[in-house]
């Protein structure tokens, strides 16, 4: 038995709670929480299951916990409606705010996986060219995003506003897709706690789960031994999110936390000016 698994056996059966902050919580309990997904529940059912299981390509923000989840929530849901076989395309992209199409997405390996893919785009905020350019290569195309500010970009786009919903910043991207993917199942512990976290939510029915985030962050988001472009690495999140001990995940991103902040003040208390090619430097 190796040692993560020892530590995990040892936490089994001892819950570990953390002191939070007080503040006060967007949503005064969980059922108010779960019931203010009315319109991407409207949204939801505009959309056919054909286009929803149809999908065979994401496009996801790669960058944090949020894009990723959302991704792994879709390949969740595609997995269900095929009996865990899929092929999907899978674009792990950072978010693009200049003008112009992402360059991106007409590189050549990449724009032949987009045509004539039925395409979901989440947590992605795309100008209008981009999405013109997704729009007309794809056969189908769905986004969900969180981000009020694509909203202006995607009414002046060629896409039919039946094919995209942009939420209220009241919640994530990764909730908003759960709800469209699941609108009849409760959004899981796992999806509140990183909704709470992207939106400052404060989710006071969660108590202080700062530590589970910053162990799923070190563990799978920032892991540079996971491809977000293979679905392997979509497997390992889901062997632990349907196996992992909690508490063990909460008792190791705490020290995660206590190990970064200590390195950022040595850092800054060992950091000097230097000078690299004639420019300052710390």
């Amino acid at each position: 038995m190796n040692i993560n698994a020892q530590a995990s056996k040892c936490l089994e059966k001892c819950p570990i709670q953390f002191k939070t902050k007080q503040y006060d919580s967007v949503y005064k309990n969980e059922e108010e929480y779960q019931k203010s997904f009315t319109d991407i529940i409207k949204f939801s059912k505009s959309i056919k299951v054909s286009r929803k299981k149809n999908i065979n390509c994401i496009i996801f923000n790669k960058q944090n916990a949020d894009g990723i989840f959302s991704a792994y929530i879709t390949i969740k849901y595609l997995k269900k409606r095929h009996n865990g076989n899929i092929d999907v395309f899978l674009l792990p992209l950072g978010p693009h705010s200049g003008k112009g199409i992402d360059f991106n997405l007409k590189k050549d390996k990449i724009a032949s996986n987009l045509e004539g893919k039925n395409i979901i785009i989440v947590d992605l905020s795309y100008n209008k060219e981009s999405v013109n350019y997704l729009k007309g290569i794809s056969n189908d195309l769905i986004i969900i995003d969180d981000h009020s500010i694509s909203k202006n970009a995607l009414r002046n786009s060629k896409l039919n506003k039946n094919s995209y919903y942009i939420g209220n910043e009241k919640h994530s991207a990764c909730a908003y897709t759960w709800k469209f993917f699941f609108r009849k199942m409760k959004v899981p512990e796992y999806v509140q706690i990183f909704d709470s976290n992207d939106r400052s939510l404060y989710l006071s029915w969660l108590g202080n789960n700062r530590p589970y985030f910053n162990f799923i962050n070190y563990r799978f988001i920032h892991n540079p031994h996971l491809k977000w472009n293979n679905i392997n690495s979509f497997n390992k999140i889901e062997d632990f999110i349907n196996n992992a001990n909690v508490n063990f995940a909460k008792f190791v991103g705490y020290y995660y936390d206590e190990v970064m902040n200590n390195i950022k003040e040595q850092i800054a208390r060992n950091a000097r000016l230097a000078y690299f090619q004639g420019h300052p430097v710390m």
